[in-house]
């Protein structure tokens, strides 16, 4: 063994790291204000049908779908990091504000595709540009990451407990819009921190193929065709899960007779317990 074996690896500036943190946090952050609870909304306060919630859960797959075509094929290998980031953000924010103040259907529909395929790809991107500047990944990214845990978790008791504190019936129903003009406000001062963030050029690379066309070719191993099916399963509960969760917990509570907001912050309990086994 020599002295180079037994080294300890190279630790990542703290200050940076704290930096990481907070991008972590804010992108979450925003993701938390509306996912625990949008469908709630859409039912109590705009009279969405089961259909039409249906619709719109689905239409927002198309973020997922064309993320990896748009910005892994193509911005990520031309345009700095940190800089898409600040435009999908900034994108972003204006379309949840937009949301905020939107009650038909379609108009919401429309606003709420946008928004995906403008948000997926964020996820994506603050993991890339966190890789690419921290000096010893593999212990240090968890912890960054769990900033984004922490930040999915706070919106809950900032929106049910203060903005929506005390209200009840109608006004509570109209009032949990809040959630949307809270993540396009957060959305707006991410995209103005991503402008401060490390500079991250894209790779270099001379190869000209298509990762979906790599994907297709490793569906031959089994191993990774096993894991696509996975996936794929999880995902379909996970839509689930999100989608009518908040429903549920408010025809428990209505049968319990427990009045005010209280769903989405039941719903960050879960999150709660990923920190703590963190």
């Amino acid at each position: 063994m020599t002295d180079t074996d037994i080294l300890p690896a190279e630790s990542t500036d703290p200050a940076l790291k704290t930096r990481l943190c907070l991008m972590m946090f804010l992108q979450y952050f925003v993701q938390g204000c509306y996912l625990p609870i949008i469908t709630l909304y859409l039912i109590q306060a705009l009279g969405f049908s089961a259909w039409q919630i249906g619709v719109f859960g689905a239409a927002l797959a198309v973020g997922p779908l064309l993320a990896p075509f748009l910005f892994g094929q193509i911005v990520d290998r031309h345009y700095a990091t940190e800089r898409v980031l600040a435009f999908c953000h900034l994108a972003g924010g204006v379309i949840m504000l937009a949301l905020f103040v939107q009650q038909s259907f379609w108009p919401v529909v429309t606003l709420g595709v946008l928004y995906s395929i403008l948000y997926v790809p964020t996820m994506m991107l603050t993991n890339s540009l966190s890789f690419q500047h921290l000096k010893d990944s593999d212990k240090e990214f968890p912890l960054i990451r769990l900033w984004g845990t922490i930040g999915f978790v706070v919106p809950a008791w900032i929106a049910e407990g203060v903005f929506l504190a005390n209200l009840e019936g109608e006004a509570l129903n109209t009032g949990r819009g809040i959630v949307l003009a809270m993540a396009g406000v957060v959305g707006l001062l991410m995209a103005a921190y991503c402008l401060t963030l490390p500079h991250t050029p894209p790779v270099k690379s001379d190869k000209k193929d298509l990762a979906p066309g790599k994907v297709i070719k490793m569906l031959r191993y089994r191993h990774f065709l096993v894991l696509v099916i996975v996936a794929f399963i999880i995902s379909i509960v996970h839509k689930f899960y999100f989608q009518w969760n908040s429903p549920f917990l408010s025809a428990i509570l209505k049968q319990a007779d427990v009045t005010g907001a209280w769903e989405q912050r039941i719903s960050s309990i879960g999150q709660v317990f990923e920190v703590l086994v963190r």
